[in-house]
């Protein structure tokens, strides 16, 4: 499971409050969802994220919300909090002063955000199955290559391969860029 960058939403919220630290049990009100439906917020606390950039993200105040299908951080908070987020070409950042703290890309219409494999596992009840995991443990395989190795039954407890923004794939596969000739020859 993971987290997903919201403008509309009114504060952080998760369904799981395992990984709070600082929880508190309580009732915090309501809240309503885009499709009505209205939720109790029975807890709050903190959530530290390890991101793709390799910074522990603490995001304070996260509202525990039973019966709530995804973990949101609300883009409005984070920007009364300091930090500048951008998006463009279907990736976004999040940047505190001159400190790049996470990044992700968007996936179909949600923008999606990148954890590290160890924060993801924390939150997920599917430890093995992750392909962004077997992708990791391949050696940052290619999804071709991991598609194949699906079909011929090696991984089967991986029934689908989408591996989407993996950030040490991005670096290793960066050139170079090389100088242009000025056309004159240096003095001798």
């Amino acid at each position: 499971e993971s987290w997903i960058m919201d403008s509309g939403a009114s504060f952080h919220s998760s369904p799981y409050k395992d990984s709070m630290k600082n929880f508190i049990i309580g009732n915090f009100g309501k809240v309503r969802l885009a499709n009505d439906e209205v939720l109790d917020i029975v807890g709050i606390g903190d959530i530290n994220l390890r991101t793709s950039a390799g910074i522990v993200w603490k995001l304070k105040d996260v509202k525990y919300i039973l019966g709530l299908k995804r973990m949101l951080i609300y883009v409005g908070m984070l920007d009364v909090q300091g930090y500048r987020v951008t998006f463009r070409d279907g990736q976004w950042k999040v940047v505190k002063g001159n400190l790049v703290v996470a990044r992700g890309w968007k996936k179909g219409t949600l923008y999606m955000v990148e954890l590290l494999a160890e924060e993801v596992n924390s939150v997920s009840n599917n430890v093995g199955h992750s392909s962004t995991l077997w992708h990791q443990r391949l050696g940052h395989m290619i999804e071709k290559g991991m598609k194949i190795l699906v079909s011929k039954g090696k991984l089967p407890e991986l029934k689908e391969v989408e591996v989407g923004f993996c950030e040490p794939c991005m670096f290793g596969k960066q050139k170079k860029v090389t100088f242009a000739k000025s056309g004159r020859m240096p003095k001798v």
